[in-house]
């Protein structure tokens, strides 16, 4: 069995999806069974819900991007399935039902968002967990009704257990991670560390929005971001449009990461096989770095410098705080957005963001320990 992994899928408000390289399309018909992860509902409501960072939603034509790529399972466990609440969520899901892919990771109810995706045949039998980190929408306590699986609820470890010993594999679909940095946190790396002892097979990650390194734990591969696939966004920078496509061979005894291809969004004509050797060095540079102490050296500095350019201002726009080093056009906008009522002088959205995603909270606890020298290799 050759199962095909795709990271995040956006198509926005186009009206047709990008063209396709047929060298893509002829790897993916060859698969199996081809995942992907649907990032944002698929839903004609415009009803947003509270919440920090972007609110997202795409129309049919998204799905009708992943039928032409001949994807059968979806992964609706991310940041922006319930950004236009349970009626985005419920089209969401008919129409993913419909079209008839099979899916996992939300749902309008806790036993529908955890339930795993059986890909059972003669060759082999498999299970997909889809999860993700903490966020708006998820399903962490406080418990909601509907949303989507949280990688860190003990109800995913108990289900992981019991597919473990039913199926011949588990492989784990996870979103989760710093957003636009080359490296895994240590901390997400021993999160999928614990998924393998748990009895998971592979894991494969996405949601940083940037390719990551690869690694293999106790004879499982794990992917940490295969980036994006076909986010459409004007001007986001090349690592944003370039993607890892891995291809798991599996068996009833084993599976392995026997391909590795690459793809990239090119807005203007369309998503095309990456054949550069840019992609393949980067990837073995940062696959590499785990075998070393350059990993844990590099990962630091991404850190402390994420505090300084990133999270410091994140922390300071959440408290409307005038910290130095604020800039005087920056200030000025604050002052006169304070006083014209545009913004409140404390956000707690924001400030529920910074401390309940995972990738966040960790960051910054890493940088502060950095800071004050607690922070070693």
């Amino acid at each position: 069995m050759r199962i095909a992994f795709l990271g995040d899928v956006y198509t926005a408000d186009l009206d047709a999806y990008p063209p396709v390289d047929r060298r893509i399309a002829k790897l993916l018909r060859e698969c199996d069974h081809v995942v992907a992860n649907l990032e944002g509902p698929v839903t004609a409501c415009n009803n947003p819900i509270s919440k920090t960072g972007p609110v997202m939603r795409q129309s049919i034509v998204a799905l009708e991007l992943l039928h032409h790529l001949g994807v059968d399972v979806i992964g609706l466990a991310n940041n922006h399935v319930l950004d236009h609440g349970q009626r985005g969520l419920k089209d969401t899901l008919e129409l993913v039902s419909a079209h008839g892919f099979g899916f996992g990771g939300a749902g309008l109810s806790i036993q529908q968002a955890y339930s795993p995706i059986r890909l059972w045949s003669n060759e082999a039998r498999v299970s997909v967990l889809c999860a993700g980190e903490n966020g708006f929408g998820c399903l962490a306590p406080p418990n909601r009704e509907l949303g989507y699986a949280w990688l860190f609820h003990p109800t995913l470890e108990s289900i992981l257990i019991q597919e473990a010993r039913e199926a011949d594999h588990v492989i784990v679909f996870c979103h989760g991670g710093v957003e636009r940095i080359d490296r895994p946190l240590p901390e997400f790396r021993w999160a999928y560390h614990r998924l393998v002892d748990l009895g998971a097979s592979a894991v494969i990650g996405h949601h940083p929005h940037v390719t990551q390194g690869i690694e293999t734990y106790q004879g499982a591969p794990i992917c940490y971001s295969l980036g994006n696939f076909c986010f459409v966004k004007e001007q986001a920078g090349e690592t944003w449009y370039s993607s890892q496509i891995p291809i798991l061979a599996v068996n009833r005894d084993s599976v392995e990461l026997s391909e590795l291809h690459h793809a990239k969004l090119d807005l203007a004509r369309g998503l095309l096989y990456d054949e550069a050797l840019a992609p393949d060095e980067r990837t073995e540079g940062l696959s590499a770095e785990f075998e070393t102490g350059e990993y844990h050296r590099r990962i630091n500095e991404d850190i402390r410098e994420l505090w300084f350019t990133r999270y410091i201002n994140q922390y300071e726009d959440a408290v409307n705080a005038f910290t130095p080093p604020l800039s005087g056009r920056r200030l000025v906008r604050r002052i006169v957005s304070l006083a014209l009522g545009r913004t409140q002088p404390f956000q707690p959205l924001r400030v529920q963001a910074l401390l309940e995603i995972e990738s966040h909270r960790w960051a910054v606890a890493r940088a502060m320990r950095i800071i004050v020298g607690e922070e070693g290799s």
